[in-house]
């Protein structure tokens, strides 16, 4: 019966690594694709400005071929904002209007942008009351949307930290079955068989003691 319970918990371990390993080398090449797809767009964004200074829309079409969603395109816009400040990239330094334009009309066009719907609702009404007013809210938008980063962070941190406990539990496991049933100090131990004491013997050595 032990060896029973013992193969099929091997073959749910086994099953479960194996599974475990396939999910992460999918979830890698998933990830190595998205990664080379962006790298590709920010490439030809970097020639589309520098070459044919194209609109906002035109970027976004650019943006569509390579499956690349808004906020990619507004992070690229940053970086490439930021580059250009510090002096880093001087091949778009004569552009840093048109690309600040970029950054002002995605705020125009998508002002919550990355802010969960519930919150993005209360948001777009009060941006209809207050009517002409709209930079108002910039403010709370921003801290939302920081707060919204850090949390973020967090959950992929505690995402990591999950999977990481996972594998560790299932080699304590792996390692608690070992122990039990292939101890080297269980089976070192000599079984000796249990001595039988002849009556006939013992009474003989009862009768010579004075």
């Amino acid at each position: 019966m032990e060896i029973i319970i013992l193969i099929v918990i091997a073959f749910i371990f086994v099953g479960v690594m194996i599974a475990y390993f396939i999910w992460g080398i999918f979830s890698a090449i998933v990830l190595h694709i998205e990664y080379k797809q962006l790298k590709k767009f920010e490439a030809e964004f970097r020639s589309a400005v520098i070459n044919s200074q194209p609109t906002w829309e035109e970027i976004h079409e650019i943006a569509r071929i390579r499956s690349i969603n808004r906020s990619d395109v507004l992070d690229i816009c940053h970086k490439t904002m930021r580059a250009i400040m510090v002096g880093s990239d001087k091949d778009l330094s004569s552009h840093k209007d048109l690309i600040r334009s970029y950054i002002e009309k995605h705020n125009e066009v998508e002002p919550f942008e990355g802010i969960p719907t519930d919150i993005r609702i209360h948001l777009e009404r009060l941006s209809e009351k207050i009517g002409s007013q709209r930079d108002l809210l910039e403010p709370l938008t921003n801290q939302i949307k920081d707060l919204l980063s850090v949390n973020q962070k967090e959950r992929r941190y505690q995402k990591y930290y999950t999977m990481g406990g996972f594998v560790i539990g299932l080699l304590g496991l792996g390692f608690a079955i070992y122990v039990y049933f292939w101890s080297p100090t269980k089976s070192a131990i000599p079984c000796e068989p249990p001595q039988v004491v002849n009556p006939d013997n013992a009474n003989k050595s009862l009768q010579q003691t004075p």
